[in-house]
């Protein structure tokens, strides 16, 4: 929890407590006041009248400024006066035995609400002090010393509780402020993590010992122990045998709790919260783990599809070219030469491909990728190249207004497509359409080969795996159309989110 967060519900707590005992006040003296109008003619004296009265309206008006202002100023010396004005009638009423003494309960009421303890302790004393002080003044009065025991025994007996709800209530309030200001450890590091939530779990629950024994959701089991004065392990050692035990289940983790000198059943009903505070801690550790590893696994799918179209592709087409240089070595050297600068050009192109699989890879250089049609054209010319077909590009639309990261997508997408146009469906011509609108992009791609060994309209279960996977990683939709006179593959990609 944060100052600003702490100071707020400080004040809050404060000014319940102002209205709280602004209310008792009022009720206390209304109803000492009716007592000092039945008991006026006992006593011949009216002073309890004209003392009440005025402390009654006073009451009224701290309590409305309570409501409207929230917090009252001086309230040290509202405490005094709830303490004179009840001493000055309990001496003119008896003393000791009068029946107003009920009144010097209101001071260590309201200290206790205000304070706390320490307000409690002041105001127990004063209270405590100020009766033995009624009763050395009016020894002359005759009073029953078995009352005055009594009553001063209901006096320190008023402190003590009060004083023992006070700890409870400051108690309580440190445990909510320790759970609300719970760590998060959203992180893969499993020793720091751990050693962070039971730091502060070993604060909240003021253990001077605390282990922690779990297992993971792949079987593996850990145990963990933070010792007074900050030692901290992490092994695989059996816990020990502590008395006080709380187990947990989470979403990922199953465990138990183990703190030193916990036996107290209100210290076991928070350790049941921070041990499942802790499970919620080691949930959060294991779900950063499993995202690094599913954007690890993605990362690797990605790569070995980029390589599948792009490399290898490359190196597929150069051994082509290789097998007919070498057929045509023995009796035409002119077609030789020229099947060698086919491959020295194709390896010039497969190292500037490579160049920009590399720098896809680094953040600082994605931005000074060139623009998607620069690229298509060149995809267009290697696929030419590779495998001596003819390729015509139609782009439309605002193709160089994509972002770096679907120019990626379309440029592979559109290499792959017609590589396999070229390669397996032995195509003579084919035509690639690209059409952005409003950043959904639409690739067609047509050729005159024999097509798929299905014909008719197919759905992507037809298409190449490669393809597919790319495809549907995208969002996108795949679909083919064959025929013995070639095949149509379009692809559909929604807007970039």
């Amino acid at each position: 929890m944060s100052k600003v967060a702490e100071s707020i519900a400080r004040q809050v707590s404060q000014t319940r407590a102002e209205r709280f005992v602004a209310a008792t006040r009022v009720i206390a003296h209304v109803s000492g006041a009716l007592a000092a109008v039945i008991t006026a003619r006992d006593y011949g004296s009216f002073l309890p009248l004209w003392l009440f009265l005025p402390w009654c309206a006073l009451s009224v008006v701290l309590l409305w400024l309570t409501y409207r202002r929230g917090r009252l100023f001086l309230p040290p010396l509202l405490l005094f006066l709830d303490l004179l004005i009840p001493a000055v009638v309990i001496i003119v009423t008896g003393g000791a035995g009068s029946p107003f003494f009920p009144f010097l309960l209101i001071t260590p009421l309201g200290a206790a609400n205000r304070y706390g303890r320490r307000g409690m302790l002041g105001a127990g004393c004063g209270t405590l002090a100020t009766f033995l002080l009624i009763v050395i003044v009016t020894d002359h009065v005759a009073v029953d010393p078995r009352l005055v025991i009594v009553r001063l025994g209901l006096l320190i007996l008023v402190a003590a509780v009060m004083i023992r709800r006070a700890d409870l209530e400051q108690r309580t309030n440190a445990d909510l402020e320790s759970l609300a200001a719970w760590p998060r450890v959203a992180t893969a590091d499993r020793e720091a993590g751990v050693r962070t939530l039971l730091e502060h779990a070993a604060a909240t629950l003021r253990t001077p010992r605390l282990v922690l024994a779990w297992s993971d959701r792949d079987g593996a089991e850990y145990v963990a122990s933070h010792e007074l004065g900050g030692e901290f392990l992490l092994d695989e050692d059996a816990p020990p045998d502590f008395p006080a035990a709380v187990a947990f289940q989470s979403q990922t983790a199953t465990g138990r709790l183990f703190a030193e000198g916990m036996t107290d059943p209100d210290d076991l009903r928070l350790a049941h919260i921070v041990a499942q505070l802790i499970g919620t801690g080691l949930d959060q550790m294991n779900f950063v783990e499993m995202m690094r590893e599913g954007v690890a696994n993605e990362e690797r799918l990605r790569l070995s599809r980029d390589l599948h179209d792009g490399l290898l592709q490359s190196l597929g087409g150069l051994a082509l070219h290789v097998r007919g240089a070498r057929r045509a070595a023995g009796g035409d050297p002119r077609e030789t030469e020229r099947r060698l600068d086919l491959v020295v050009e194709q390896l010039i192109e497969a190292q500037r491909a490579l160049r920009d699989f590399v720098e896809g890879l680094r953040p600082e250089l994605v931005r000074r990728r060139d623009l998607l049609r620069a690229r298509l054209s060149r995809v267009a010319h290697s696929i030419e190249l590779q495998w001596g077909v003819a390729v015509e590009l139609d782009l439309s639309g605002d193709v160089d207004a994509l972002d770096v990261r679907r120019t990626d997508d379309v440029v592979a997408l559109l290499a792959e497509a017609l590589t396999n146009a070229a390669r397996h469906a032995g195509a003579t011509r084919i035509r690639g359409t690209v059409a952005v609108t409003d950043g959904r992009v639409c690739v067609d791609v047509v050729d005159d080969g024999r097509g798929f060994p299905i014909h008719g309209r197919l759905d992507s279960d037809h298409a190449p795996w490669s393809l597919r996977e790319r495809v549907t990683a995208l969002g996108g939709e795949l679909a083919i159309e064959s025929s013995p006179r070639g095949a149509r593959v379009e692809i559909r990609l929604p807007g970039a989110s």
